[in-house]
């Protein structure tokens, strides 16, 4: 039978440093240079970023606080022109919803729907609303039997709005 060769196998048995300098005298130098290089890029990328955001959020800031050039005489009229059709058509609207509501009330009293929209004054609205610019009645539109209703007013784009019931 053949010879075994040797066992060459050492065993490397840690031991735990009693003290926190035996554990920082045990890591090698090497190492204190790399957790050294580590932190110093960390704090430099970090500073960097920093920077970055603080720059980007000035920016953010300046460009939303820019102040606009003031508008011409002509602009402003304009916009004035829109903003009272816009407010026109809505009082129309607003108008039509409590017609059509006073209607309904009307409908569920009597059974029918009224002829003309002057039936429903004083007992249901206490006055008529008329068209913001016209100053006229709004259209008023029953069906035969009484049974259904719509009601239109033209705005300001030339379009009908119209509120049907019941």
């Amino acid at each position: 039978m053949a010879k075994s060769a040797p066992d060459n196998k050492q065993e490397f048995i840690a031991t735990k440093p009693t003290s926190l300098k035996e554990g920082l005298k045990s890591i090698d130098s090497g190492v204190y240079k790399q957790i050294l290089i580590f932190v110093g890029i960390a704090v430099v990328l970090a500073t960097a970023l920093y920077v970055f955001l603080l720059v980007t959020q000035e920016l953010a800031v300046k460009e939303q606080t820019k102040v606009v050039a003031p508008q011409t005489q002509g602009e402003d009229k304009k916009a004035q022109e829109i903003k009272e059709k816009s407010s026109k058509d809505q009082t129309r609207k607003n108008d039509l919803y409590t017609i059509n509501s006073a209607l309904k009330s009307y409908f569920v009293a009597n059974k029918k729907a009224p002829k003309d929209l002057e039936e429903l004054v004083p007992n249901t609205l206490p006055n008529l609303p008329k068209d913001p610019e016209t100053n006229g009645n709004y259209n008023y539109l029953p069906s035969e039997q009484l049974l259904t209703w719509t009601v239109e007013a033209e705005l300001s784009n030339k379009q009908v709005f119209e509120v049907k019931g019941p």
